[in-house]
């Protein structure tokens, strides 16, 4: 995957949608990892964002419509990726608990998000 130090095409989106503006949030859309913030992009966001690159299946921005506007539909691919970076990572706890926080919309608790994490790990 290419890592650019710029925002994504639909950036006014994705913040409007989620408040994200100056934090520290990657964006995948496409091939491409956008990391407006520099961030470090670690192995672990690398296996996170390589599973959302594939999932938007050559359409983002399709995959990003759609991941804006249905939170079942978000959970349903923050799951897997966040799954695949635990699986370089090992940190369970912590990788649960981003995936419970509110930038995803608290669409999960803490709890369930261990189980559904460690769930054919």
């Amino acid at each position: 995957m290419k890592i650019l130090t710029t925002f994504p095409p639909n950036y006014r989106e994705i913040s409007t949608a989620f408040g994200v503006r100056g934090r520290g949030v990657i964006f995948c859309y496409g091939d491409t990892i956008y990391n407006p913030m520099r961030v470090e992009v670690g192995p672990e966001l690398i296996a996170h964002e390589s599973v959302h690159s594939g999932r938007q299946n050559g359409s983002p921005e399709v995959w990003w419509r759609r991941y804006i506007a249905d939170p079942q539909f978000r959970l349903d691919e923050e799951i897997p990726a966040h799954r695949a970076e635990y699986l370089v990572s090992g940190r369970l706890e912590d990788i649960a608990r981003r995936l419970a926080s509110p930038l995803y919309g608290s669409l999960i608790s803490i709890e369930r998000a261990i189980k559904v994490l460690e769930h054919n790990a």
